[in-house]
Parts: C-alpha cells; structure tokens; sequence
C-alpha cells in the first residue's frame, strides 16, 4: 500500500462536484472503522482540499489555527478549537497563520456508536451528531471546551491508534462516544422526533425479546398495524426496514458477547438469535466490515 509522510495514501472517487474519500485500510491491511492521523502545515496554505466522506470526523487543533468551510458556512478556528464535520458534508480547511498549524484528524463510521435499541429512548438526538452541524457552531474554541476532557481524550484516540495495544479498538470506541454524549448535551442538538407511541412498545419488545423469532407481521400485530401498512410506517419512521432493526440489535448484543465472554462464535449466534452460524457470520460482516471472529481478535479476546 502506497504511503504518504509515513501515513496511508488517501484515494477518492470522482465523478461529481466533488471528491469522495474512499475509506482506507491502515498498513497492516485491516479495515478498522475509525481512523486518526496528525496533520501539520507550516506557513499559509490548503491544508485539506474540498472533500467529503460518510465518516463523521473530529479535529483538534493542537497549535497555529486558520479557516474551515463546511458546506457554505465558513468558521476560523486557533490552537484549542474542536472542529464538527458532519457526515456526508463538504468541507475543506486553510492554514492562516506564519508558524505552524497542526492538527489531530478522527474520523470514525456512525456505526461504531450506532445502538438501535436506544434510540428511541434517545428522542433522535443522537443521529444529529452525525448529520447535522454542531448547532449554528462549525467550531468550539478551547474556552467553550473547558472541563469537557475532550482535549484529552482526542490525543488519547491519536495514541491509542498509534500504538494499537491490546483493547486499543474497545478504548478508542468508548473515547468517541464519551465526546458525542459530550457534544449532545453542550450543544443541545434539536431532535429529530420523539419516541414514536406507536413503535415504543415493539422497541421494548424487541429488546426483551430478541433472541427469538419475531417476524415483520408479528411486530405488526404489537404495533396493531396491518402488515403493509407497517412495512411502511416502519421504514419512513427509522430509516430501515424492521428486519434490518432486528439484525442490527442482534449484533450489537453479540459485540458483547464476543468481547466479554469466551463464548464460541456458534454459541453467541445462538444466544442472540440467528438460525445459523453462517447467517450469524455474514450478517456481523456487513455491518460491522469484519468477522465475528477477527472483532475478538481486536478486542483482545483472541481464543
């Protein structure tokens, strides 16, 4: 794999208005569905071309300072600064200033924080985070950041991805999502919608319930909904058909299983509710871009 100043080549796809980041694999051949590497320019420049990716990404500057476009909005930003690029937007950055500006990059798949099941319980603010800007606020300089830890925990991400030590996956997901909670509550993201009455109590039952069989027509019947009539209401509402839900919950309650059990990969596809080990395998590996068996590797439980 091609390198540039020791860091993986980034490749895009063109086609359109603008270029598209391909997601990367790091040196070691591995799909990991977050990223970190630091940035540095010295003098006046482009740092960063227009672009976009589906990953939401997080930049902290450590020194210097300069502007950043997300989408048409432009925002300056200095040394201190949390900078919020939403999935999906184009953005790209400047350096400003005579010394150097340098800066820790964190790009990560919503997937990695993505708790269906929760929700609901959530009244959508979550899904803000990732496609919406950070309220009217492109940035948060380093005043705004204060008792946040979010300084910390970006060069934690930035280490821990550096050195891959044992678990290093586990802390860079908790890292990230303890700077989402953060951003959520400090921003007061606006909601998407509340908790739907008609749907609340299949999230419950699905919850209780989801190592068993539970078809689309039978979530129907909790909703009291025809099932047509479902199949609608459920995709328009949540963004995905009722068995994609189902699947979703089933491996995020395997994620645990894997990393805190030493349970056998037929085992947790049992326990969470798959008919096969091979439809357990295949489901895990579209959405998490991985087998069960290399999550464990990486989350240190390598048995």
């Amino acid at each position: 794999m091609k390198k540039k100043n020791g860091l993986e080549s980034i490749s895009y796809i063109y086609g359109g208005e603008y270029p598209v980041e391909k997601k990367r694999r790091t040196s070691d051949g591995v799909y990991y569905p977050f990223l970190s590497h630091t940035q540095s320019k010295k003098g006046r420049g482009m740092m960063a071309k227009s672009h976009l990716h589906p990953a939401v990404e997080l930049i902290y500057c450590l020194s210097g300072g300069g502007s950043v476009w997300i989408g048409k909005e432009k925002f300056a930003f200095g040394k201190g600064a949390l900078i919020v690029i939403p999935s999906g937007e184009v953005h790209r950055i400047e350096a400003e200033t005579d010394g150097t500006t340098k800066y820790i990059v964190v790009q990560f798949d919503a997937d990695i924080i993505r708790a269906p099941e929760l929700f609901a319980l959530e009244e959508g603010v979550m899904p803000s985070v990732f496609s919406s800007p950070v309220g009217k606020e492109g940035v948060l300089e380093s005043q705004n950041l204060r008792g946040s830890g979010i300084p910390a925990k970006m060069r934690e991400i930035a280490r821990e991805y550096e050195e891959k030590s044992r678990g290093f996956a586990f802390a860079i997901r908790t890292a990230i999502c303890s700077i989402c909670l953060w951003l959520m509550r400090r921003c007061r993201f606006e909601a998407e919608g509340k908790t739907d009455k008609y749907l609340s109590a299949l999230f419950d039952y699905v919850e209780q319930n989801y190592a068993l069989e539970v078809t689309s027509k039978e979530a129907a019947g909790i909703c009291g909904m025809s099932y047509s009539y479902f199949s609608r209401y459920f995709k328009k509402t949540v963004g995905e058909s009722f068995s994609h839900y189902l699947c979703a919950v089933r491996i995020g309650k395997a994620e645990g299983l894997l990393a805190d059990t030493e349970k056998s990969i037929t085992e947790i596809a049992l326990d969470v509710g798959f008919s096969s080990t091979s439809y357990f395998i295949a489901c895990f590996r579209k959405y998490k871009k991985m087998s069960p068996g290399e999550f464990r590797h990486h989350t240190g439980k390598n048995l």
